[in-house]
């Protein structure tokens, strides 16, 4: 179940838990960190508008690390439990000047 915004609210997301994506084990000093949501199409934007011209752009299925304590970890990575052809979990692009 998706809970946080897709979209952009203009406020910063919340998180006082004191860890990384990086390393689950590792305890951060400074637990509260702040995330602010951007669309796909606010961070296209924003390359079109600094004048990069898009050369690809792939969404994928998987990613390196367990983002979300459902995730199951496969070969490929951590995927959705179910339902995974229905959202991407990250995306890669390239852009050039």
């Amino acid at each position: 179940m998706i809970r946080q915004p897709y979209f952009a609210t203009g406020d910063a997301l919340r998180y006082d838990d004191g860890t990384t994506y990086a390393d689950p084990a590792v305890r951060l000093d400074h637990a509260v960190t702040y995330e602010w949501p951007h669309a796909l199409s606010e961070i296209l934007g924003a390359l079109l508008g600094a004048g990069l011209t898009l050369i690809a752009l792939d969404e994928h299925r998987t990613i390196p690390w367990q983002a979300l304590p459902q995730l199951i970890r496969t070969p490929e990575g951590f995927v959705l439990p179910s339902g995974g052809e229905q959202l991407a979990l990250t995306f890669s692009l390239a852009a050039r000047k």
